[in-house]
């Protein structure tokens, strides 16, 4: 027996419980989605760290970009939760 899984495709066995996958179970996508999101956070935060180390920016500049980086990975976050 195939077994389909996802918010369209519940077993037999599931169905006959009262289980809802769907409900239960996030989707994988919104995973994939958040963890691309912490990627590129630390990615850029990193950069934006980096830059101040170097020199290339000071503390104020460090600090509003890191703050924005915070509101997008919160964005990202909230758009997917």
């Amino acid at each position: 027996m195939t077994q389909l899984y996802g918010p369209r495709y519940q077993s037999a066995r599931t169905v006959a419980e009262g289980y809802n996958r769907a409900a239960i179970e996030p989707a994988a996508m919104s995973d994939e989605a958040i963890e691309a999101a912490v990627d590129r956070f630390l990615d850029e935060t990193e950069s934006t760290l980096d830059s101040y180390d170097q020199g290339y920016a000071d503390a104020d500049a460090t600090i509003s970009v890191l703050r924005t980086h915070i509101d997008e990975l919160a964005a990202a976050v909230e758009e997917e939760g």
